[in-house]
């Protein structure tokens, strides 16, 4: 179980990529950068018409306003305008998301269904490029100039993006080079001695046959919680990104994209703070490792797109993807080794998928299969209480799947929609558990396991119809199931929790909704009313009983059934020459109908409880301003405010662990030039610098640990950016 067999110098194939794609384009004849930005708008009434939204939540290209179900689309100058960089800030746009985590990965919630632990399969799935990301480590940052958009979707996406979407998906897509040369360059600094940096450069090789980008971001800042017993600042920022891509057409009808990114994030990770010791502070930590963290991830993909007939295409993605982490964490904060965990991961997945698209008027559809294989080693020391242990295992997944999903016109309003996966999974699992002193050095054997498999078949399916009310307006239906893959506990204590594997969790939901635009189409909106029924609800328990043997330990198993539902709304309003106003907002409960309590005491009845890190209200509104000033370009405002009601960090709903209501101003000030080549911009973040706990909250008494984790404080950038 050897991890890290092969060493990768992320900085030096960052440098290499730059050179040798900008030399591309140095020696490619006729180069004249040309802009990239849309030409500004001259006024009237065109100006206040919101722009209708192409997506791709049904694997195809249609229109938000026509597509049924829960969609979010968020724009790559969105992404800009607003500094949403990774993951964890994009619940600030999106009405039932929330995150936990952050830097260097997320947890990501969708109407109260999600996962915490990152080497868990998540709940939510994250897609870059139509590439599965299989594990939160890692998955944060997606902070790139050629990000081209966001698209979250809600409730279960099993369907068309398989298990492991019970909660819903995100897509994050980036722009493909064509025949225009154009590019950017970006310069930021901040507070904390912030620095950022980005560059994208785009343009044929060969006209109309061959043409390439890159793109590359760079960040620093400094930390801001304060280490009082190794005296330096926790939480600093030391990344690099880029991608690489070659796109070529031989004819009209043939298309092939080659990509290849890479990350190298050193950061740290998130300082936790103790609550029970010395002069406790939101900022201050006394913890005695100072760590060293890094992660490195590299992929490949292949794309081809060919079109059969006019009304058939058949769709190819090829890909691999490896991840190399360290990931430290101290729970306490303590001055001790009371509580934490230093953990080695390798990760590498292969993946191959055939789609095939069919366009017949009336009749829409997608079929296709998926295989994917995964690879994930763990070498993990951890502490607890000054008792020291390491646990190594290494754990092997191949999914396949077939899958199709097809729309259906009765009238010219009324469309059908059907679809339905089936998948299989198999689970190989190695698991070794050691007694060590404090330099990890192993001092004995407490159980090994080889060999270990589990299989399991997965079928997802979806119902729904949608009804064109008029032009303007569409409503829909949905019934659909989807599931949450099970498998080993990674990281378990005895021979007899590595041996038991926990089921797939299976979610099976019901939308109602409608959508649309009025008022000229100043007034964009939607309103979704959902309820999802959980069964199998995987949750850690202690001590109990599955198939009629107890189980000594804390043990991820089927533990639970629970229901949610709620309400959400999102809307855009331009009621102003030059004023937008939008406003997302989702009222949700999530509670557990039943709970496992092997030991029958009332303490641990948690039957009725809140499922954890759900809020009742997620809330988010802003106002952007363009005034009225003469100047030769156009200025702007933006004030956003971002609400979270108070939520639970475990299943016994202890106020201990409960994070309090959440509200953050966010402040931005841009000036763009009259031919939008030159834009200067001024953000706050946390305007009014809170220090509120949010997401990691810790009470264990027998350990004498009570922590958390806060906010970051108020950050401030300021960036000029240049477009070509």
């Amino acid at each position: 179980m050897k991890l890290f067999t092969r060493h990768r110098d992320g900085a030096s194939r960052l440098a290499l990529s730059i050179v040798v794609t900008g030399s591309v384009f140095l020696l490619s004849p006729g180069v004249s950068l040309a802009g990239d930005e849309p030409a500004p708008d001259d006024g009237g009434d065109q100006a206040q018409s919101i722009a209708d939204v192409v997506v791709t939540a049904e694997r195809r290209a249609t229109s938000l306003l026509r597509t049924p179900g829960s969609i979010t689309p968020v724009s790559g100058e969105d992404l800009r305008t607003r500094k949403i960089e990774g993951l964890n800030d994009l619940s600030v746009s999106v009405p039932g998301l929330s995150s936990t985590g952050g830097a260097p990965q997320t947890s990501l919630y969708i109407r109260g269904i999600g996962t915490s632990d990152p080497g868990s399969p998540p709940s939510v799935g994250v897609y870059i490029d139509d590439v599965y990301n299989p594990r939160a480590f890692g998955n944060n940052l997606f902070d790139l100039p050629d990000v081209q958009g966001v698209e979250v979707l809600r409730g279960p996406q099993g369907t068309l993006y398989g298990q492991n979407t019970t909660g819903g998906a995100i897509k994050i897509t980036s722009r493909d080079p064509g025949d225009a040369y154009e590019g950017s360059i970006l310069l930021e600094t901040g507070n904390y001695s912030a620095f950022r940096t980005q560059v994208y450069l785009a343009g044929p090789i060969r006209p109309g046959v061959l043409s390439a980008s890159v793109a590359y971001t760079g960040r620093k800042r400094d930390g801001y919680t304060y280490n009082q017993t190794l005296d330096y600042w926790a939480d600093d920022v030391d990344t690099q990104q880029a991608r690489l891509k070659l796109r070529y057409t031989p004819n009209d009808r043939i298309e092939a994209v080659l990509a290849y990114s890479t990350l190298t994030d050193a950061s740290d990770t998130q300082a936790v703070v103790p609550l029970n010791y010395g002069a406790a502070g939101p900022r201050v930590t006394y913890s005695p490792r100072r760590f060293n963290p890094s992660r490195d991830v590299e992929s490949w993909s292949l794309r081809v797109t060919g079109e059969l007939t006019p009304h058939l295409t058949v769709k190819s993605i090829s890909a691999w993807r490896a991840l190399d982490n360290l990931n430290p964490n101290d729970a306490s904060g303590l001055p001790d080794d009371r509580s934490g965990f230093i953990q080695f991961l390798e990760n590498r997945q292969w993946s191959q998928e055939l789609q095939l698209l069919g366009d017949y008027g009336r009749l829409n559809f997608v079929a296709g299969a998926v295989w994917r294989r995964e690879t994930f080693a763990m070498d993990r020391n951890a502490w607890q209480n000054r008792s020291y242990s390491q646990i190594i295992s290494d754990q092997t997944v191949v999914d396949t799947a077939v899958f199709g999903q097809a729309n259906y016109n009765l009238t010219a309003r009324l469309r059908l929609t059907a679809g339905l996966r089936f998948g299989s999974q198999t689970n190989e699992f190695d698991n070794a558990f050691y007694r060590t002193d404090a330099a990890f050095n192993q001092t004995a054997l407490v159980y090994s396991v080889e060999g270990l498999t589990y299989d399991d078949d997965d079928i997802s399916s979806r119902l729904g119809a949608d009804f064109q009310i008029n032009d303007d307006w569409l409503s829909y239906a949905s019934w659909s199931r989807g599931s949450k893959a099970g498998g080993f506990n990674r990281s378990a204590s005895n021979a007899q929790i590595a041996e038991i594997p926990v089921r797939p969790e299976t979610v099976t939901a019901y939308e109602v909704g409608v959508k649309g635009r009025a008022l000229d189409n100043r007034v964009q909106g939607s309103l979704a009313l959902f309820y999802n029924d959980f069964q199998d609800f995987q949750a850690t328990i202690t001590n109990p009983v599955i198939d009629g043997q107890l189980i000594v330990g804390n043990v991820v198993a089927n533990a639970a059934q629970a229901t949610t539902y709620g309400v959400e709304l999102e809307t855009t309003v331009r009621p102003l020459q030059g004023l937008e106003w939008r406003f997302a907002a989702s009222w949700l409960d999530a509670t557990f109908d039943s709970f496992a309590n092997p030991t029958g005491n009332a303490a641990s009845n948690y039957a009725g409880k809140v499922l954890p890190f759900a809020s009742e209200w997620i809330v988010a509104s802003s106002l952007d301003y363009v005034f009225p000033v003469g100047l030769p370009g156009e200025l702007s405002a933006r004030l956003s405010g971002d609400f979270r009601s108070a939520f639970y960090s475990d299943n016994a709903n202890r106020e201990a662990v409960k994070n309090p209501d959440q509200f953050y101003v966010n402040l931005g000030l841009t000036y763009r030039s009259a031919d939008h080549a030159w834009t200067f911009q001024a953000l706050a973040k946390n305007l009014f610098d809170e220090t509120t706990i949010f997401g990691y909250r810790t009470l264990t008494a027998s350990l004498g640990v009570e922590s958390a984790k806060y906010i970051a404080p108020r950050l401030v950038t300021f960036s000029v950016r240049r477009t070509f």
